[in-house]
């Protein structure tokens, strides 16, 4: 048995529940710059190589798509607990492979353990939290801040042993504070059970309703995790490299971008508050589209710092303003985090997948050129769609 204390119960258990989030998303990013290179040690041609990338993110699609009547419906405490322990178990069957078909079983593991997290950690930030707004934005936060500490970290255990045994070394670490972050999300959070009526969870399509604006609203929700697929893990690398700017410029950049992104969702409710949630988003969107130019044409290494922070600002809000205008438009917090997680993999699969595409093909300049075209459609989108009249909370004061 856990813990026998209710849902929501004070700041501490909020605070237990965002250190054990940091640990998740460390956990989550530990060996990712690890995986493909192991994968190529393993003898994977490209073909192979192309479907071994693709296979966790269509097994996180498929969580998203056909859960939204399945996370929310759990205890978010079991899901939670259950999503880092798979997840510390596909890092044990990664570790394990000895050929490249041995290899897809912990992906696909991998995949569907990520999507559960990622739902599930979600339900459970809004309902420790006694504030879901404030609580989303620090839930964020914290996700992000393990994943930029996960990387390094696994990076760092895998240098201690040659050859791929330092790699196996990293994903069997990985399983290891997998688990026990697992055990301790059990004993150590409060009961986290759904609002409302008792509903059988299950397994369907997805459950968007008919309300007017939700699917302007999951398009919007698709821009924050397909910018960060594409500029920070794809086009400010390569810009880096074709521009021969510094791998130590190049690795702050990505950090800047990163703390910045971290300090915009934690900060950004306030902002939103203040200033109103469709300007702020119009402000996001359009500032994307001037850094994603300025980057394109600009070889200069100030101008390359500056637009990661910039990025970073942009990436955070359009992250968590669509959550939020979701959860109004549902008028249900459960229902529109589950909404919003199919547009956030479908952003992440797309922005990985296209931006590697383009980039591989055409270059940094093209690649910014067409993020910049992207965005540019957000803006069209929030300008010319009744989002003012549909969302009454987002509406500029």
């Amino acid at each position: 048995m856990g813990p026998e204390t209710g849902a929501g119960g004070g700041q501490t258990h909020f605070r237990t529940f965002l250190a054990l989030i940091v640990a998740a998303g460390c956990a989550s990013s530990f060996t990712a710059p690890l995986e493909v290179v192991f994968a190529r040690r393993l003898g994977a041609s490209a073909g192979m190589l192309a479907l071994y990338i693709a296979t966790p993110g269509l097994a996180l699609m498929t969580v998203d798509f056909f859960g939204t009547r399945l996370v929310p419906r759990l205890d978010a405490r079991h899901a939670l607990a259950v999503a880092v322990a798979l997840f510390g178990i596909s890092e044990l069957a990664l570790g394990l492979s000895t050929s490249v078909p041995e290899l897809f079983l912990g992906r696909i593991l991998q995949g569907l353990a990520s999507g559960l997290l990622l739902g599930s950690s979600l339900q459970g930030a809004v309902r420790v939290g006694h504030s879901p707004e404030y609580a989303l934005g620090k839930y964020n936060g914290a996700f992000m801040i393990g994943s930029v500490l996960g990387g390094p970290a696994g990076g760092l255990i895998a240098s201690v042993q040659a050859g791929t045994a330092g790699y196996r070394l990293s994903f069997f670490v990985c399983a290891a504070i997998s688990i026990v972050t697992s055990v301790t999300m059990y004993w150590s959070l409060p009961p986290l059970p759904p609002s409302g009526p008792v509903r059988t969870p299950r397994l369907s399509f997805p459950d968007l309703g008919a309300i007017s604006g939700v699917r302007t609203a999951l398009v919007l929700g698709t821009f924050g995790d397909l910018l960060r697929g594409s500029v920070v893990y794809t086009a400010l690398p390569l810009t880096g490299q074709e521009r021969h700017i510094s791998k130590a410029i190049v690795g702050l950049a990505v950090g800047v971008l990163c703390a910045a992104d971290v300090l915009a969702m934690m900060s950004a409710v306030r902002v939103f508050e203040r200033l109103g949630l469709r300007r702020c988003l119009l402000a996001a969107l359009t500032a994307g589209v001037a850094l994603s130019l300025c980057l394109a044409f600009s070889e200069d290494v100030v101008t390359f710092l500056l637009g990661a922070l910039g990025f970073g600002i942009v990436i955070g809000t359009l992250a968590l303003a669509p959550q939020l205008l979701l959860m109004s438009l549902h008028g249900d917090a459960s229902k529109g985090l589950a909404s919003y997680r199919i547009a956030s993999g479908f952003g992440t699969m797309t922005g990985s997948t296209a931006g590697g595409a383009l980039a591989a093909t055409a270059g940094a300049m093209v690649t910014f050129l067409g993020i910049a075209g992207v965005i540019a459609g957000g803006v069209t989108i929030v300008i010319c769609t009744g989002v003012r009249e549909a969302y009454p909370a987002a509406a500029d004061a």
